[in-house]
């Protein structure tokens, strides 16, 4: 969250800024706080004790809402897509915001896992029971195997490395990553504002299912990740039947089944292509990249936070939605990259 963002956080609690309700619907919030900020004042009324006229006290024409992920919901089809026309009751399986984040991310497809950012566990200090906030530690393992040896008679266990790899997950890592939109209040008159939040809704939960693709192909490729082959992959102990692959822009190495699924395939037999890795595009790279993305872990702030601020008398608006996000890998061993072309 920006300076300004937290400033204008700061100055809406308890006046425009309001928490989602357990299963409330993410388009019908969005739809309220477009209704919300559009008419939004540039002031607020205060009665004040003593006094006979209540007092007008500047503030920003806008109104915020906070959006908690585990519990608003959106409706889904069978292909894991946000459905955005038609009656809100109709079919489809409604999911809450993190899950379809998570429907929607390849990387999580392929294996990833999504987590939210510790809690924040209220305490209690001193007589005067001051109360404070205090983070619970909480870090993402990877186990590898341990590598026993035989012992020789009359010979003492050799010391081995601890085969455990941590990432801490701490909110000071977590960047923020936000969207803003111009709105006028012609386009929500023609479009109606249900249907114009509800694609608005489905433009940024599908955007932040990219962001956590981007930072999970960023953090892999940060571990500078070699070209794959099977003997690196059965050195490193991965199963075959456990790797995926995301294929970039350039197309490395993948190739359609006779399944009809996209397979990465990172060599060839006297240029025939037999199996290959099952693997899904990505608009986030250049490259592809094979790997036990189980291995990788994407964390998640708790809340999304939007804001409507009105832009003048005619109740255009600027939206802003804005939501904490990282990865961790901490054994990025398990990760090649695929070289060829394919088709």
């Amino acid at each position: 969250m920006t300076p300004a963002q937290e400033k204008t956080r700061r100055h809406l609690v308890g006046n425009t800024q309001t928490r989602t309700e357990p299963y409330e619907s993410a388009i019908e919030a969005l739809r309220s706080v477009l209704a919300e900020g559009s008419q939004s004042p540039q002031y607020m009324v205060r009665k004040i004790d003593g006094l006979q006229d209540p007092q007008f006290v500047p503030k920003k024409a806008a109104a915020m809402r906070t959006l908690v992920l585990k519990e608003t919901a959106v409706i889904i089809n069978g292909d894991g897509q946000i459905k955005v026309g038609g009656d809100y009751n109709s079919a489809g399986e409604t999911i809450s915001i993190d899950r379809a984040i998570f429907k929607q991310s390849r990387a999580a497809q392929a294996g990833m896992g999504l987590e939210f950012w510790p809690h924040l566990a209220p305490k209690f200090a001193g007589k005067e029971g001051l109360m404070y906030t205090e983070e619970q530690p909480k870090a993402f393992a990877v186990v590898n195997p341990s590598d026993l040896a035989l012992i020789p008679d009359d010979a003492d266990i050799q010391e081995s490395p601890i085969p455990i790899f941590l990432a801490d997950i701490d909110r000071h890592n977590q960047k923020s990553y936000g969207v803003r939109y111009k709105l006028t209040r012609r386009q929500m008159l023609m479009r109606g504002e249900r249907q114009t939040a509800a694609e608005l809704m489905t433009a940024i939960v599908t955007g932040l299912s990219r962001v956590v693709d981007k930072i999970a192909v960023a953090a892999i490729l940060a571990n500078n990740p070699t070209t794959f082959s099977l003997a690196k992959a059965a050195e490193s102990g991965v199963r075959y039947k456990d790797l995926r692959g995301l294929v970039g822009t350039n197309g490395d190495g993948a190739f359609c089944g006779s399944d009809n699924e996209l397979k990465v395939l990172p060599f060839n037999l006297n240029g025939w292509q037999a199996g290959g890795i099952p693997a899904e595009l990505t608009p986030v790279t250049s490259k592809t990249i094979v790997g036990q993305f189980d291995r990788a872990l994407a964390v998640l702030g708790t809340d999304m936070s939007i804001l409507v601020s009105r832009l003048n008398k005619n109740g255009d608006v600027n939206v802003e939605a804005w939501l904490g996000v990282d990865v961790v890998a901490p054994n990025a061993g398990r990760f090649w990259l695929v070289q060829h072309l394919g088709a």
